[in-house]
């Protein structure tokens, strides 16, 4: 490790560092946890959210945590990291797959026509990019603020389908706050992160960092934290309201 990458690490604050990786490990845990207490509320509770209705929107997160693994590798591999590019190539495949299961989902659950379109043309989009990427016909800046402006659409995308679907009109007090914090709070912290991690792959592939560097890092980690908040605020609603949602959550919770 070269001393400007042990200068750079010695900076951040030690909660910084507690901060990201907690962050990283609740995500892991509690994702899929969430994902089948949501679907055994749902599938017991026929009157409420249709546990199909789940299927497009978790595909969609998929895709979305596709892209932003591909953002932070094109990050590495365009600020000098060649050995990216094999695992490049390796994520936009799950992306491409993420991208298909998300259409059909959206077409067996009979979603709008410009809800199909855009997820069409960002696919399309997301491959022209890729293009430049590889023959490095865009800057490492360009190129990481162009997937940033993808995924925010398609984070736009998500919550037109959480909307289509009736997804956020749930009114049960233990699946509406599981809904709010899964396809709310969750893809907006996953982006921040996704962000982090991203600056901290060109970070390293440069060997260098400058105080600007410091700051953005320091900062995304911030709002991150607030996002977490407001996370585990809504799994702390839902679990108060049900015993089931609580014995679900309890493990990955307490890791």
């Amino acid at each position: 490790m070269s001393v400007a990458m042990k200068k750079f690490l010695g900076s951040l604050k030690l909660r910084h560092k507690y901060a990201m990786i907690g962050m990283l490990g609740l995500i892991v845990t509690l994702i899929p946890t969430t994902l089948v207490t949501m679907d055994r509320i749902s599938t017991a509770r026929q009157a409420s959210v249709a546990a199909e209705s789940l299927v497009p929107a978790t595909r969609m997160l998929e895709f979305m945590r596709f892209t932003q693994q591909v953002r932070g590798l094109s990050s590495a591999y365009l600020n000098g990291d060649a050995d990216a590019a094999a695992q490049i190539a390796s994520s936009r495949e799950s992306l491409r797959v993420a991208h298909s299961q998300a259409m059909d989902a959206m077409l067996h659950l009979a979603t709008t026509q410009e809800a199909h379109a855009t997820l069409q043309r960002l696919l399309r989009e997301l491959d022209d990019l890729a293009g430049r990427v590889q023959s490095r016909g865009v800057s490492a800046g360009a190129s990481f603020q162009a997937y940033s402006a993808l995924i925010e659409e398609q984070m736009s995308l998500l919550n037109d389908m959480v909307s289509d679907t009736g997804l956020d009109l749930d009114s049960h007090p233990d699946s509406y706050p599981l809904i709010k914090g899964l396809f709310g709070e969750l893809p907006a912290l996953t982006e921040l992160l996704g962000q982090a991690r991203g600056m901290g792959a060109g970070i390293l592939a440069r060997g260098s960092s400058s105080e600007s560097d410091r700051v953005a890092l320091a900062a995304l980690v911030a709002r991150a934290e607030d996002r977490l908040r407001g996370w585990t605020e809504a799994i702390h609603t839902a679990t108060a309201h049900s015993p089931t949602v609580a014995d679900a959550l309890a493990t990955p919770l307490g890791q």
